[in-house]
């Protein structure tokens, strides 16, 4: 056999992945009070997420090689846009999945351009993107099949000022979210390397 047929027969060998989402990573006062919308439903025998989990997912990007990540991150600094309230005041669930989630009835205007703007970026870099339309929401329990509340809904109001690349690594003991990169919203939108991370149970 000649060294042609040799190195057909070589395996393949793929680049490696990391998977990836764009999101936004609440603070500790914001995660307190996503913790007490937890505490005010009852719904038997649910899994909540950690509370070190709770994030809004801007954009999931799927795994993706070191070249596609660079290419994410450049779309992501060179989006300035705005700081924006958010007010977290519906409570949701989506049976066939059993998604338990709080979310805002009104999407402000900053948060609609930021997922507008990293859409549009982000599918120049070669990315098969969700095209259903973004709710923002933030799942609090998984395999939910009914949910009463246990005393009215009090909104979360959330100041954001940023937003983060995430990966996610799955483990024996589940998934691992950890924040890569962030970017300041407004004028002055480096990232900022991230160190912040988080075990779940679930993907």
């Amino acid at each position: 056999m000649n060294a042609e047929g040799e190195k057909s027969r070589l395996p393949r060998v793929e680049a490696p992945t990391q998977r990836l989402f764009f999101a936004l990573w609440p603070s500790e006062e914001v995660r307190s009070g996503l913790a007490e919308v937890m505490a005010s439903l009852h719904v038997g025998r649910a899994k909540p997420v950690l509370a070190e989990n709770l994030h809004i997912t801007l954009l999931f990007l799927g795994s993706v090689t070191a070249q596609t990540r660079i290419c994410a991150e450049t779309v992501a600094e060179g989006i300035a846009g705005h700081p924006f309230e958010l007010r977290l005041d519906q409570i949701g669930l989506w049976p066939k999945s059993g998604i338990l989630w709080v979310g805002a009835r009104e999407v402000p205007e900053s948060l609609a351009a930021l997922v507008r703007d990293l859409h549009l970026g982000i599918a120049g870099c070669g990315i098969d993107l969700d095209a259903r339309p973004f709710k923002p929401h933030v799942t609090l329990m998984r395999k939910a099949l009914v949910v009463r509340r246990e005393r009215p809904l009090v909104a979360v109001a959330w100041r954001v000022d940023d937003f983060a690349l995430v990966e996610s690594k799955t483990t024996p003991d589940g998934a691992h979210y950890q924040v890569l990169t962030s970017w300041r919203l407004g004028a002055d939108s480096r990232g900022v390397q991230g160190s912040l991370g988080a075990s779940s149970p679930y993907p």
